[in-house]
Order: structure tokens, then C-alpha cells, then sequence
């Protein structure tokens, strides 16, 4: 038997796609628009509780602020006196603990030459020496003393970079202690300290901040460069040596004050023993004065 059948259209499988063209939206989300038009909207009455509930949380979280900033201001007024008064007191038990630490030096030194006297002379004799040459001894003789301040009236901000000397404007930087420093050795100083530190070759002179260190030691201005020599010669040389015009030009063009005077003696404090992390034995000692310098 023949189907009688009409043919099916080729575009009848496209009537589902029409069909979501002409009404993308379903029945149901248009039947729940049309009941809210004729409704009134409860949802207002639904967030109430919400917004409470968010009030109060915020009115909790702002309170706890409250009350960690009030604990955290209570100890001792503002983070800047805090800090000033931990610097202080760290840096006093600091130079007690050095204080006793050269107490403690003194002893053992005491004991080293006891034992030494007599059979092991030459060998006292060169420790010693070894001694004042690295700077881990004190010695005294005379010398000069090279003063370093600032200009007076200095306006100059603090933690500017001490590399621009235009920044910095009318202070004593680094860089001018270091070049100070090292036309002395240069001149033939046998051994120097700035205020009070002595210099060794492991010593470097550095700033942090708006502070001079020396080693890791901050310094206040003025800043005094005692150096042991011939007074005449260390003079003279520092006067002819490009550090001598430096100088000289830092106190003419920013004002800064410089004065070198002579010391008939000048006693230095040893910069204790020394820790060696990469420099090795690779000969006999030198008899000639250490004269380290200075890194720029």
C-alpha cells in the first residue's frame, strides 16, 4: 500500500527555533511579571531584617576598631616617642655591654703577656704590633683633629639623598666624612677614630637615613676625626691633597665648618677583635704601617 502522507516541508524542523525568536521570554516569567503589577511587592518588607542585621554588624566592627586603636595609643603615647625612648635605652646597654667587653679584654691581654714574658717575647712583641696595626688595640700619641658640622642656620630635610650634595643642601653627608678620612691616611695617619670609633679595614662609613654610621654605629654632628701622626706632616698633607680641596670647597660654596687642629696627644679606643670571613694568611706580616681605606 502507497503512503498517503503529505510530504514533510524542508523548514518545518526550523519552527522550534522561530518559535524561541518570536518569545525568548518563557510563559511563566511573564505570568509572574503580570501577578506582581496586581500585587503589591513584598520585598521590601523581606530586606528590613537584613538592613538591621547589617547595622548592627557594621556598628560592632566599628566599635572594635575603636577600642584596638584606643589600646594601641594608651601604652605610651604616639609610635615616634615609643620608638625614640627603645633607641635610647637599647643603645645604653649597648655601650655598657662594650664598656664590659673591654673590661674583659683588658684581662685577657693581661693574661697573654703574663704567659709570654719569657719565652715567647718576639712572639708578644709581634701581637703587638699585629695589634695596633689592624686597630684592634688602643694606642695613643699625638696627631690632629679634623671637625666636621654643618652649616649654621641648616634647613637641609633629613633622609635626603646623601649621594646629591645639592639635596642635601648644608649638612655634613657621608661622603664628606669618608673623603676626610681618607686624606688623613693618605697624609700618613697611623690610626683614627670619628667620634670616638675606630677605623679598621673592615670598617666602612656610611649613612641610614639622615644618620652618619660607622660601622653600625650611629654618630651626632659635630663629627671629630682624631687621627695619630706627626702633626706637622698630617697637616700639610691633608692641606695638599685633593681631600684638603675638597673640603675647602664644601665650606666655601655651602658653608659647611671645617676646622683642623693639632693634638699633643690623643688617645684611641681599639676596635676588639676582628672576624676574618674571606681574607687568608698568604705571607709574612708587613713591617710597613696599615693605612686602610675608606670604601666611596
Amino acid at each position: 500500500m502507497s503512503d498517503l502522507r503529505a510530504p514533510e516541508r524542508r523548514d518545518a524542523s526550523m519552527s522550534l527555533l522561530t518559535e524561541v525568536m518570536r518569545n525568548p521570554l518563557d510563559p511563566g516569567y511573564a505570568a509572574a511579571a503580570r501577578q506582581r503589577e496586581r500585587s503589591p511587592d513584598p520585598t521590601p518588607r523581606r530586606r528590613l531584617p537584613n538592613v538591621a542585621l547589617t547595622t548592627v554588624v557594621a556598628v560592632l566592627i566599628g566599635a572594635l576598631s575603636a577600642a584596638a586603636i584606643v589600646d594601641l595609643r594608651l601604652p605610651g603615647g604616639d609610635a615616634h616617642s615609643l620608638l625614640v625612648e627603645e633607641i635610647s635605652t637599647r643603645t645604653s646597654q649597648a655601650d655598657d655591654t662594650a664598656l664590659r667587653v673591654e673590661e674583659l679584654r683588658g684581662e685577657v691581654t693581661g693574661l697573654q703577656e703574663q704567659a709570654l714574658a719569657q719565652d715567647g717575647a718576639g712572639v708578644l712583641e709581634l701581637s703587638r704590633r699585629l695589634d695596633t696595626q689592624s686597630g684592634a688595640a688602643a694606642v695613643s700619641g699625638p696627631g690632629v683633629v679634623v671637625t666636621l658640622d654643618d652649616a649654621p642656620g641648616n634647613r637641609a630635610p633629613l633622609g635626603s639623598d646623601p649621594r646629591n650634595r645639592q639635596q642635601e643642601g648644608e649638612r655634613v653627608v657621608d661622603y664628606d666624612v669618608q673623603i676626610a678620612v681618607n686624606g688623613l691616611w693618605e697624609a700618613g695617619a697611623e690610626a683614627i677614630a670619628v667620634n670616638g670609633q675606630r677605623l679598621t679595614s673592615l670598617a666602612a662609613i656610611r649613612s641610614a637615613g639622615g644618620a652618619i654610621l660607622v660601622g653600625f654605629r650611629p654618630l651626632e654632628r659635630p663629627y671629630r676625626i682624631q687621627a695619630i701622626g706627626d702633626p706637622g706632616a698630617l697637616q700639610a698633607g691633608l692641606a695638599r691633597s685633593s681631600a684638603g680641596g675638597y673640603l675647602a670647597f664644601v665650606q666655601e660654596r655651602y658653608g659647611l665648618r671645617v676646622a683642623t687642629t693639632r693634638a699633643d696627644s690623643l688617645d684611641l679606643p681599639g676596635a676588639g677583635s676582628m672576624k676574618l670571613r674571606y681574607a687568608r694568611l698568604g705571607g709574612p706580616p708587613a713591617d710597613a704601617t696599615m693605612a686602610p681605606e675608606v670604601d666611596e
